[in-house]
This record gives structure tokens, sequence and C-alpha cells, in this order.
């Protein structure tokens, strides 16, 4: 997956940049300065359109990941003073559901720990107040639960990608409009024809960018274990990271006793704790 965006975000416009040079001149017999203004300003609206709507979706999603991480020390804290004794079922039902959620991307991690998900529910569930005195905090328990439930529900729905297939073929068009138009407009000098190499890699970029944000890659990029990692300290397991955090640029685990996912030959999850 590294391999294949280094060559979307670097290959590919070293390429374009060439190409401004390399590609012999060519000309077509009606002004194209027009067309050029007219396909921009479209590119521009289009685009800018589905940017916003992406990353409108991609804030609901950030937002509701950390409010869900909050609900479950709620659930942790309440659960433990309701009825102590549950307190290892809790963590147990915890941290095998926040080790589920890491091993997935951010746009399936709902459908693929819906198992985890449903027994953590049963565990709250079965949660019963020793004395009077904490009865009350059962409604308090439930609400938190219920912060789970929607918050999981709201980011299964803004986590669909916004950008449909019929939408990406009216961008490329688009896209590949503006570049014939900008190499029409070359000449013999050379710092003409960067500056057009470098205005169609910007052109190229906006999609990128646009694909990245649709498809949840740049929330995986930005998004910091700081909030998963606040949970597992309030149920007092060591942080979980999962095997592919280690392939991201930058990424520093955190320091003492933490715990590694990683497959074996068969496929299986196998963790290994880190001192």
């Amino acid at each position: 997956m590294r391999f294949w965006r280094t060559v979307r975000i670097v290959l590919v416009p070293v390429i374009i940049i060439a190409a401004a040079f390399l590609v012999p001149r060519f000309e077509l017999f009606f002004d194209t300065s027009n067309l050029l203004s007219m396909v921009t300003f479209l590119f521009t609206i289009v685009i800018g359109f589905f940017i916003a709507s992406a990353t409108s979706n991609y804030l609901s999603l950030q937002s509701l990941i950390t409010q869900e991480d909050s609900a479950l020390m709620g659930i942790f804290s309440l659960g433990c003073l309701i009825e102590p004794k549950k307190k290892k079922a809790l963590i147990e039902a915890i941290d095998r559901y926040l080790i589920a959620c890491l091993e997935f991307d951010f746009s399936s991690y709902v459908s693929g720990t819906r198992k985890e998900f449903k027994e953590l529910i049963r565990v709250v569930d079965s949660i019963k107040p020793d004395n009077k005195e904490f009865a009350p905090l059962i409604q308090n328990l439930h609400d938190k639960k219920s912060v789970c439930v929607q918050s999981r529900q709201g980011a299964l729905l803004a986590a669909r990608r916004v950008v449909r297939p019929i939408h990406w073929l009216i961008l490329i068009l688009l896209t590949l409009l503006i570049f014939v138009f900008l190499f029409i407009l070359r000449d013999v000098n050379l710092l003409s024809n960067l500056i057009i190499g470098i205005l169609a890699v910007a052109a190229y970029l906006l999609l990128d960018l646009l694909y990245e944000i649709d498809t949840n890659v740049f929330l995986d990029d930005i998004m910091t274990y700081v909030d998963v990692e606040q949970v597992f300290h309030v149920i007092g397991r060591p942080v979980y990271y999962p095997e592919l955090a280690f392939k991201r640029p930058g990424f520093k685990p955190e320091f003492g006793t933490h715990r590694i996912g990683f497959r074996d030959t068969k496929g299986r999850l196998k963790i290994k704790l880190v001192s």
C-alpha cells in the first residue's frame, strides 16, 4: 500500500513535469485559452464540492471515534463502581474490542468488530448494582452504552465514500482536458514549460487529495493512537499497536511496556509483550 502511495504522490508528478518538457509541441486550429478557463472553472467547482463533502465526513468520523473512546472509559469506570466483581469481565471485553478495532482501518472497523462489540454489550447489560447506593448509576452506564452504539452507527455512515465511479470519470476527464490545454500553451521557454508542468501536477494532486480524504487514508495518517492509549491506561492493560502502525513514517510507540499484534503464517493474530 505504501509503495503505491509513493508512486501516486512522487513518481506520477515527476512523470507529468517531465512530460511538459519531453512531449512534442502540438496545436489545435482554434483558440484554447477560453476553453481552458471554462474547464478549469468547472473542475474547481466540482472538485471543491466533493472535497468539502468528503472532509465533512472525515471530520464527523474523527469526532465519533473520539466520542466512542471516551464512552468506553466511562463504561469501565461506572461498571466497576456499580458492580466491582465485573471489573475483570469488563477489562477483557473492552481490551478485546479495542484490539479488534485497531486491526481494521477506519472505513471497516465497525463491520469488522460486530462480534467483539456484541460481547462487550452483553457484559455491560449483565452489570447489576451490589447495593442501592449505586443503583441510580445504572442509567448513566446505559447512557454511555448508547453513546457507543450511536457512535458506531454514525461512523458506519461517515466512513462511506462520497465520490462514485461516475464522479471520478467526470473529474478525470476534466483533468485530462486541463492537461491537454496547458500543454498546448507551451513554447520554447523552459521556465514556461516548468510552470505548466507544476500547474498540471497541482490539478493531479487535487485528485489524489480527494481520493485520500474520501477513502479515509488521510484520517489513517493523521489520527494518532493517543485516544485509544488512554482507554488502555484506564482499564489497566498495556497499550496495543497493530503491526501496520510500525510501517507508518515517523510512528513511535509509547514508552514503556506495550503489546504488538502480528499475523502468523496461517493468518492468525498473535500478540507479544514488549518492554
